[in-house]
């Protein structure tokens, strides 16, 4: 990344909300990466993949048999990139290239967009 590119991420809000809604100014197309979706999001990904497992273990599911060591390792994983201060949350290669149709992701973004608004309260 370069230094510009860096300044104009800091300046950028770390709202939930805002996250995504640059995340979908940047999808278009016919199809979407999740790697793409990544670097719209850069280090700004860390709190949402912290947060998506941790809801999961507070809700019902959490009382599974393994979920908890599933959403746990998960936490610990997204801590770790944290802490040695990676740019953006890491992921598998093969996640990275997996492909979404770009309308299924802004359908999905409008959806959840008004739980994502009440959260920055």
């Amino acid at each position: 990344m370069t230094a510009s590119a860096e300044q104009s991420n800091s300046k950028k809000s770390d709202a939930l909300i805002d996250v995504v809604d640059d995340a979908y100014e940047q999808v278009d197309g016919d199809s979407t990466k999740v790697g793409d979706l990544m670097d719209a999001i850069s280090n700004r990904g860390f709190g949402p993949l912290i947060l998506a497992p941790s809801l999961i273990s507070l809700s019902p599911l959490g009382g599974i048999p393994g979920v908890s060591i599933v959403t746990g390792s998960i936490i610990v994983l997204v801590a770790v990139q944290m802490l040695f201060r990676s740019d953006h949350p890491w992921i598998p290669k093969r996640l990275e290239e997996f492909s979404v149709p770009t309308d299924r992701v802004k359908k999905s973004i409008e959806k959840y967009r008004p739980w994502m608004t009440s959260g920055n309260r």
